[in-house]
């Protein structure tokens, strides 16, 4: 069955070209093209859910029920969790390829080509991430869709400040080619600019999100080594209901507080 699942995703596609296998419906195939999946990405996360649901279900019969929720909740997480770093890792190689970008949509526009052939041109000179974004909207526009309307797709699709002001930038060039020059060199240098605060923001923050995962993955750690040597600790929490209430008590924290952490030196709200 995961043989046929991985045949039948045909491979790696741009975000929003995702082929019509049947075998998702409409609303699943743009899940998977927003959170920027392949088919290995996709293959993973099944297998992933099918090895712990047989886990919750072992853990509910050989220890507790609480034990079995406890590992429910970490199954279901745990997909969510790659999702959004796999589409924040995409969103910021878009990102660093995007003054590239801009720069060669200027050269292609200088040179007397369309605008729809210099996004072509800027697309295939573009980062792998990148020219499968511009690839969509090329796409879209070689399909009638006025190009104002594929661009806003992208953004919503990527909804960050950087695309959004990439996406202005091209719509005014799409109707002024010849005068949107400095336009879009002003762009590509605040861009730069932006990448290189971006930089000593993440240098700066490093400390504190290696704070963050040790203080979330801490309590982890130690109730796994309590079940590699005696299991008194794990036992207590999971056959009395102090323990179980102590147990639900400290998940729901501990999520709370990697929330929160996460909220506070989250490098994208100083920018």
């Amino acid at each position: 069955a995961m043989t046929r699942v991985i045949e039948r995703l045909h491979g790696p596609t741009p975000v929003g070209a995702w082929p019509n296998t049947g075998l998702l419906s409409p609303g699943a195939q743009r899940i998977v093209a927003n959170a920027c999946l392949t088919r290995e990405h996709l293959a993973g996360l099944l297998v992933w859910l099918g090895a712990g649901g047989l886990l919750v279900v072992f853990a509910s019969v050989t220890f507790s029920r609480t034990v079995g929720l406890a590992l429910l909740i970490v199954v279901a997480a745990v997909p969510g969790a790659l999702i959004a770093t796999r589409r924040g890792e995409h969103r910021q190689r878009v990102i660093d390829a995007l003054p590239e970008m801009i720069e060669g949509l200027s050269r292609s526009l200088r040179s007397g080509a369309s605008f729809s052939q210099a996004m072509r041109e800027a697309g295939a000179e573009a980062a792998p991430e990148l020219g499968g974004e511009l690839a969509a909207v090329v796409e879209a526009t070689s399909c009638g869709q006025s190009s104002e309307h594929a661009l806003r797709d992208w953004v919503e699709r990527l909804p960050c400040a950087e695309i959004r002001i990439v996406g202005a930038a091209c719509a005014l060039a799409s109707h002024n080619e010849s005068g949107a020059m400095h336009a879009l060199q002003g762009v590509s240098q605040s861009l730069r600019d932006r990448a290189d605060l971006a930089s000593e923001v993440r240098a700066l923050a490093s400390q504190a999100t290696a704070s963050l995962r040790a203080l979330v993955l801490l309590p982890v750690g130690f109730l796994a080594l309590d079940v590699a040597a005696g299991q008194r600790s794990i036992q207590y929490l999971t056959n009395t209901s102090l323990g179980q209430l102590c147990l639900g008590i400290g998940m729901a924290l501990n999520v709370v507080g990697a929330f929160w952490m996460r909220r506070l030196v989250d490098r994208r709200s100083l920018l």
